[in-house]
């Protein structure tokens, strides 16, 4: 709300009707574009309309981290393995280690190198299903994309049948 409280009403499989504290900062400018919570229910995620990424520790009720992301993110996940997925507006993916507070190893590396004629198509990123900890599926409007954090990121992606592109 405009009160600087964020008020958490029903979540699935979890009881929650206690108010998360934010910090003074997001007092009259947060509202809600984008929302997810990690798989444990430890982590709530949070984009504002001013593209602010916050983080929340259930287990406490307070805001824990003001994610350092500058850019539009169109889709954010929270894994298993309390990292951040954030996909912004050009199509960057950074993953951020939500524990230490930092981008991952494989952000710094390869988060902003994916393959020119799949950056240079209108194909948002609307959602992130993770395979496995390291392997995720993204969904576009047109297209389905298998990433995989262990290998790196090829110059050119091979489109198979219009329908997938295949990093490696």
């Amino acid at each position: 709300g405009l009160d600087g409280v964020v008020r958490i009403i029903e979540l699935p499989g979890l009881s929650v009707s206690k108010h998360i504290l934010m910090h003074p900062e997001t007092k009259g400018r947060f509202y809600l574009r984008l929302a997810t919570i990690s798989p444990d229910f430890h982590w709530l995620v949070f984009v504002a309309v001013d593209n602010s990424v916050w983080v929340f520790d259930l287990s406490t009720m307070q805001m824990y981290w003001d994610v350092p992301y500058a850019g539009c993110p169109t889709c954010i996940k929270c894994t298993e393995e309390n990292s951040l997925i954030i996909i912004g507006d050009k199509n960057e993916i950074l993953i951020y280690d939500i524990t230490h507070k930092a981008l991952d190893k494989w952000s710094k590396k390869e988060g902003k190198t994916l393959p020119k004629n799949y950056l240079d198509r209108y194909n948002r990123v609307y959602d992130i299903v993770q395979i496995n900890p390291h392997k995720y599926l993204l969904y576009t409007h047109y297209t389905f994309i298998c990433l995989d954090t262990e290998l790196p990121i090829p110059k050119y992606s091979r489109c198979i049948t219009n329908k997938a592109y295949v990093y490696n």
